[in-house]
């Protein structure tokens, strides 16, 4: 997926409506739903930069959200060579997974992830 369709995809999940590009701009705008004027468009979170913004959707997210973030950024670690200790590497990868990590997480999770 281009970042601009994971904006779109993400925004939509949680209530943004008539998402959409800027053509000229590349900003992508949206009626918020926070806002009850739907005449008023503003600029969708950059999920996949803003760990602010990931952070208001994982409020929500199921057990499933951060075990598919575990795999994205714990998978170039071999867990059957450390048996039951995890080395404290792998924990603040996980930890530290940034917004685009997350943002992708979160779309598989909700089936909107488009290879």
């Amino acid at each position: 997926m281009t970042p601009e369709q994971m904006r779109v995809a993400i925004a939509e999940s949680v209530g943004w409506r008539s998402v959409h590009t800027h053509k000229q701009t590349r900003i992508v705008l949206g009626e918020n739903p926070i806002r009850k004027d739907d005449f008023y468009y503003d600029n969708v979170p950059d999920y996949l930069n803003n760990l602010n913004a990931m952070h208001e959707i994982e409020k929500n997210t199921t057990n499933e959200y951060w075990e598919q973030l575990a795999i994205l950024t714990l998978t170039h670690y071999d867990f059957n060579l450390y048996g039951e200790s995890v080395p404290a590497s792998a924990w603040k990868d996980f930890a530290h997974a940034t917004a685009l990590q997350r943002a992708e997480a979160y779309l598989r999770i909700k089936g909107l992830w488009k290879e």
